[in-house]
């Protein structure tokens, strides 16, 4: 009885708080094309390491740093806090990995990005702006591979137009020897 009523006293006492969850489904990155001297696509090996590693990119300071700059967090909980200008940007960042919690979706490739807070709006907002900061550094991080890859690919096509312009040359010029038309 003792421990029912504690419970109970505990959970009116407590603050209300909410948790807002932002489902994204992510996939191991493989490339589109092979290079022209390799016909074949790279397949990406099974990696048990892929999905945690993309838990702790979610949780680190260049995707958290970019919701708080995102969401002015610095100057929203100051005020919320009751601090003068604005929190530093290090104590924001403890305050929002410690009120995110991140995990997969059993046997899915989906993550959950789940974030608690005493606002409800402030836990939804917190989620989906992860999930956004997450989901733009993903693409940004494939458009600079692309990129490179394109730029490899240019390269090869004009070593390999370069020896075709030098054979061309040649059979032009046995042709021109030979006097044939």
């Amino acid at each position: 009885a003792a421990v029912a009523l504690t419970t109970t006293l505990v959970t009116f006492i407590l603050p209300e708080s909410y948790a807002s969850t932002a489902r994204i489904a992510v996939e191991k990155d493989a490339p589109d094309i092979a290079s022209l001297g390799n016909a074949e696509r790279s397949v990406p090996m099974w990696d048990p390491f892929w999905i945690q590693n993309q838990f702790e990119k979610i949780q680190s300071k260049l995707i958290l740093y970019q919701v708080i700059t995102n969401l002015n967090l610095t100057r929203v909980w100051a005020e919320r806090f009751k601090e003068e200008g604005a929190l530093p940007v290090e104590t924001t960042y403890r305050v929002l990995k410690g009120q995110l919690s991140v995990s997969q979706v059993r046997n899915t490739s989906l993550i959950e990005i789940k974030v608690y807070s005493e606002l409800k709006e402030e836990a939804a907002a917190l989620a989906n702006e992860i999930a956004k900061v997450y989901k733009d550094s993903r693409i940004n991080r494939w458009e600079e591979i692309s990129k490179r890859g394109i730029a490899k690919l240019e390269d090869e096509y004009k070593k390999v137009d370069a020896e075709y312009v030098k054979k061309q040359k040649e059979v032009d010029d046995l042709k021109d020897k030979g006097k044939i038309s």
